[in-house]
This record gives structure tokens, C-alpha cells and sequence, in this order.
């Protein structure tokens, strides 16, 4: 897990390094816990929210080598100190690498571990690991003890190990809400089938190939497909979606003969901030035909009766209306669904909650969820699809 064993009521002044899951504060005690940090000793990182894009090098490895360089390190001791970060993150093979062609998780993970080498003690962030896979977000908390950081990361995503901020310490938080099974709603979507041959999609630049041989997964209802960050989950999904050329064959078999008509919420608007409130946005849904005027009716009073809706777009304005986008999906004209990290920086039972009562109102349709969430795909889907390299590292029924 991420964090050491800890007392409630533990001092951010002697806090042990590691990575601590904390839960928003409130308006009055986010200033007093940016002021409580900046009077540490140690002094204090506040880490942008979108840290992945603040790469600044050509390479990874220049991109590690920038904060070194920068404490007037050079020479043998520099290729040492930056051998050592490589080897202890999964850049290993991704070294000359340009960032820009990570995935979002691996930028995520390289951007922190370039924060790492800054000389203050306490760093703190905006759900900064939202992106990473379980795996990675292991590798950042080791990285942190290796350099004895404490890292605040502010999230509204839930864990078993949630920590409540109060008066300069912090507290264990009360233990999230269950995920609800959703599976009783999903069983309704009639059954589909998905058959890729010969697949194979290459970014030279990213060092990376996406190559499946021969897939074949019949009677689905969701489709789960997870694995590592870069492992080629969203890649494979723009080749579901038909957004990237690619080598081979891909068959989408709806139930009686339905023409495939795919919606898609790409991981790549997740933190896009929209001032428009909902019904402008279902306005413009009509407008492009992507709902009817009908449809749009039943789904905006949805929304405004929806307490799930309204506890995530409180939240967050971006995140409430990426979920919005998501339902729209659902209630929609399309014909195959596909949401790309759904539950990104969100308290996932409100995600499923919400998911639930839109499957529930329309007419249920063939769904793919690529997420991290491991908990949240086996209450969602009922075949499960790992990948890792680019290649299939198995499949399951949910």
C-alpha cells in the first residue's frame, strides 16, 4: 500500500515519507493546510494539477536530467543520479524517448518523479496520481520513501486509505461507500461479439506496438479492458472507434445485424473545464444529432433529479461534465458505448451510481471501460480483457 502504518492525529511535521490520499478540504482548511505546509521547516512543492504536462525536455532522460543539472550536478554523479531514477520507474526501455508520446499515466508518473530531485521535503497535488495504474502509483510511493518526501495528493477518488486533514495533523477518514453491482443492469444489454485479426498498430516514436494476433470474445454485455499505463489500452480503443489507421482486421458483431455507430470519451478530455451548464450542452447534443429532442428531455431531468450527478459536478465543473458526456452516451443514438477511465480523480461509487440510473432509464447498450479501477470494472462488466506490452496477458468473465 501507499502509506506507512499511522496513529490519527499524526503531525505533517513528522509525518514518514510516503504518498498520503488525503480528501479535499474544506474552503477554510485548504488555506490553513497550504499555510500549516509552507511554515515546515523543509519547505513545501505544490505540484500543477495537469503535472503530466509540465515536461519541459526533448527525452525522458533529459527530462529527468533537467532538475539535476539545475543543483549544479554534471558529470559521472549526473548519468549515476539519473540511471537510478530510470531504473527505479518503468522507463527503463523509454529513455530517449519523447515525453509527449507517454501515455497519460506514464507522464504523470515521470513529471513526479522530476519533482522528486527539488530540494523541498513536502510536495503536494490535485489528484496528481489519477492516472496511474496501481502498479505505478506503488512505484511513486517507493520513490518517495527512497527520497524521503511526504506527498500530499488531494483527491476525490476513494481508498480504504483515505487520510482527513484537521489542525495540522491528519486522521484516518471514514471508509468510502461500497460500489454498488451493476451488473443487474448490464445483463439487460443484449449480447455482443468482438473479433480483431491480425491487429497491429505501431508508434515509432513511442517505441511501442499494439499486436494482436487472433481475439475472439463472444456473449458480452461490458467489456472491461485494463492493464498498465502504457500498456496500449487506449490505443485499442481508437482502433475499436476507427480514429487510427492500423494493420489487420477488427469485426464488431451487434445483436441483429445493428450498424455499429461508436460514441467515445477519450481519456484526453478529462480535465477540460466547461462554464456551460448542462442544458446548453444537451442543446448542442441535439444540434449534431447526437440526441434526439426527446431523449434530451428525459436525460436533462435525469440529471437534475440525479443526486449522484450533482455530488460529482459540486465536485469538480470538468469532472461533472465529463460524466454528463458520459451519460449522453449512453442515452444516445450510438450503438456501442466507450468510456476511457470513467472514475479518473472521482469518487467512484458515485460514478456507478450515476451509470446505473442512466443504463436504467434508456435502453441498455454494449459498453467498454477502460479504467485502473480494478474494483470498479468486476461490479461493471462480465468479460475482462489485460493487456501489457501491447499484447493480450489474458482474459476473464466478470
Amino acid at each position: 500500500m501507499c502509506t506507512p502504518f499511522l496513529k490519527n492525529n499524526q503531525s505533517l511535521a513528522t509525518l514518514p515519507p510516503g504518498v498520503y490520499q488525503v480528501q479535499p478540504p474544506t474552503d477554510g482548511t485548504a488555506v490553513e493546510l497550504w499555510t500549516h505546509l509552507a511554515s515546515l521547516p523543509d519547505g513545501v512543492l505544490r505540484l500543477p494539477r495537469r503535472v503530466g504536462d509540465f515536461l519541459v525536455a526533448d527525452t525522458v532522460r533529459e527530462e529527468i536530467a533537467f532538475d539535476f543539472e539545475n543543483q549544479g550536478i554534471s558529470g559521472r554523479e549526473l548519468r549515476r543520479q539519473i540511471d537510478r531514477v530510470i531504473q527505479a520507474s518503468p522507463f527503463t526501455f523509454h529513455s530517449g524517448q519523447d515525453p509527449a508520446s507517454l501515455s497519460g499515466g506514464e507522464r504523470q508518473l515521470l513529471a513526479f518523479m522530476a519533482a522528486l530531485r527539488q530540494s523541498p521535503g513536502h510536495l503536494i497535488g490535485f489528484n496528481c496520481f489519477g492516472s496511474l495504474s496501481e502498479h505505478n502509483l506503488k512505484l511513486a510511493a517507493q520513490a518517495a520513501r527512497q527520497y524521503s518526501k511526504v506527498v500530499l495528493e488531494i483527491s476525490y477518488r476513494t481508498s480504504q486509505e483515505m487520510w482527513r486533514y484537521a489542525d495540522g495533523a491528519l486522521d484516518q477518514a471514514t471508509v468510502p461507500d461500497a460500489l454498488p453491482d451493476l451488473k443487474a443492469v448490464t445483463g439487460h444489454i443484449p449480447q455482443w461479439g468482438l473479433r480483431c485479426r491480425g491487429l497491429k498498430k505501431t508508434y515509432q516514436e513511442r517505441n511501442f506496438s499494439l499486436d494482436l494476433p487472433s481475439l475472439e470474445m463472444k456473449a458480452l454485455h461490458v467489456l472491461g479492458i485494463c492493464g498498465d499505463n502504457g500498456s496500449g489500452k487506449s490505443t485499442l480503443a481508437d482502433c475499436l472507434a476507427g480514429l487510427t489507421g492500423f494493420k489487420g482486421t477488427v469485426d464488431i458483431r451487434l445483436s441483429h445485424g445493428q450498424a455499429v455507430n461508436v460514441g467515445y470519451i477519450m481519456q484526453s478530455i478529462v480535465d477540460q473545464p466547461h462554464d456551460a451548464g448542462y442544458q446548453d450542452l444537451l442543446e448542442q447534443l441535439v444540434e449534431y444529432k447526437k440526441l434526439s429532442g426527446e431523449h434530451a428531455a428525459q436525460y436533462g431531468q435525469l440529471l437534475a433529479d440525479s443526486e449522484s450527478y450533482t455530488q460529482v459536478a459540486e465536485l469538480d465543473k470538468a469532472a461533472g461534465y465529463r460524466l454528463m458526456l458520459a451519460g449522453a452516451l449512453l442515452a444516445g443514438a450510438y450503438t456501442l458505448a466507450i468510456l476511457d477511465e470513467p472514475t479518473y480523480g472521482l469518487p467512484a461509487a458515485a460514478v456507478s451510481r450515476f451509470l446505473k440510473e442512466v443504463m436504467a432509464a434508456f435502453k441498455p447498450k454494449p459498453l467498454i471501460i477502460i479504467s485502473h479501477d480494478f474494483n470498479f470494472i468486476e461490479r461493471i462488466c462480465n468479460q475482462q480483457l489485460f493487456l501489457e506490452n501491447g499484447k493480450i496477458d489474458g482474459a476473464l468473465p466478470g
